[in-house]
């Protein structure tokens, strides 16, 4: 699913509904992402807004679009942001600002779904293989 992409995450909302019946959606996991490497001087505008579009932008619109459905099971949202994401790592700013970003929303929901008995998390990976 391209998180980008408003009809397609439309089309997973109700593929989601229509799968669960009667039954309730207990977790949803806002995963995506998009690297991009170099010194902040060299890296074009279209290559950072691309990033953000994807790592804050489609994460927000995932969170968005599936709220609802997490409020009435009391569920949990668990957002995937990166070791990145506590600390800039040169050659990685727009990827570094991108992941703070999700931990700065996790933070956020976490604080507005408390009383709406929705639990957020974040799983902030490092490198792996």
């Amino acid at each position: 699913m391209d998180v980008t992409k408003e009809e397609e995450l439309h089309d997973a909302l109700t593929t989601v509904k229509s799968t669960l019946g009667r039954k309730v959606l207990w977790a949803v996991v806002a995963n995506a992402g998009v690297p991009a490497h170099g010194l902040v001087e060299w890296e074009s505008m279209e290559t950072m807004r691309k990033v953000f579009d994807v790592n804050v932008f489609g994460v927000v619109s995932v969170c968005k679009k599936f709220l609802p459905l997490l409020r009435k099971s009391r569920g949990r949202l668990v957002l995937v942001s990166s070791v990145a994401g506590r600390g800039t790592f040169p050659y990685g700013v727009s990827y570094s600002m991108s992941k703070h970003a999700v931990i700065s929303l996790a933070d956020g929901l976490r604080r507005e779904c408390v009383d709406k008995g929705v639990d957020v998390a974040t799983i902030e990976p490092a490198t792996y293989r």
